[in-house]
């Protein structure tokens, strides 16, 4: 594992090859996906409708973003 970073001097890791690794397939992955997407709509249920709030949200190198999900 390495740290880098980019041009704008956010940093990343550079991760080595993982052989021992295994490849997830099939039902697991559909499974998955369902419950990222739960999670998705979970968070921003409350960020619709005539009285929807905004939402912070935080990625994992600190990048901030506000949802304008309010008054479609």
């Amino acid at each position: 594992m390495a740290l880098a970073f980019d041009e704008y001097g956010r940093p990343f890791i550079i991760m080595r090859e993982q052989k021992q690794k295994t490849r997830v397939c099939g039902l697991e992955v559909q499974k998955a996906n369902i419950a990222a997407g739960k999670a998705v709509a979970r968070v921003l249920r409350t960020s619709l409708g005539p009285k929807g709030m905004d939402k912070i949200l935080q990625s994992p190198d600190g990048d901030i973003t506000i949802s304008k999900f309010r008054n479609l």
